[in-house]
């Protein structure tokens, strides 16, 4: 079985090609990537956080990752204002921030890091990948069992050709 998000014809070839699978011999489904599972959100505004601290910095990467440190800070706050939700418990929601290069996984997890928040890269050059992944997908469990999480994964949106 192979999955994707959002191959192109050529990347869905190259997929099939690298994996040795027979073409003749796939069902192939494709369906919509709109679906209600899935939240997004984008907003042009100022993060007002729960210290009613604003944020200000110049434009820039820098400034794209910090807002994105400031959206996790907004909903782990609204989250904590849910009956019994603690603030650790608040902060453990999987996500994913999508990244277009493997250095841009690597800075994102590396400021949410020192920001507190539980991250990691995830892209073809990480080593411990599949520990990542799991340790991303089982984050629930794991911080009921005060064992290590990860709550954001950096994950590069390209695939990497050989």
């Amino acid at each position: 079985m192979a999955l994707t998000a959002s191959a192109t014809a050529s990347t869905a070839e190259f997929i099939v090609d690298s994996l040795q699978m027979d073409p003749d011999a796939l069902v192939k489904v494709k369906h919509s990537v709109n679906r209600p599972n899935i939240y997004l959100e984008g907003a042009y505004r100022l993060l007002r956080r729960a210290d009613d601290a604003v944020r200000y910095i110049p434009d820039s990467r820098q400034k794209r990752i910090t807002e994105i440190a400031d959206i996790i800070d907004e909903l782990a706050f609204r989250r904590s204002e849910e009956p019994g939700v603690t603030a650790e418990q608040a902060r453990a929601v999987a996500g994913i921030v999508y990244c277009r290069q493997r250095d841009e996984c690597d800075e994102v997890a590396n400021f949410l890091k020192g920001h507190g928040i539980q991250a990691a890269a995830y892209h073809s050059g990480v080593k411990d990948r599949d520990m990542i992944a799991r340790l991303w997908e089982q984050n629930d469990k794991l911080l009921a069992l005060g064992k290590p999480r990860v709550d954001c994964v950096g994950a590069s949106t390209a695939l990497q050709r050989r």
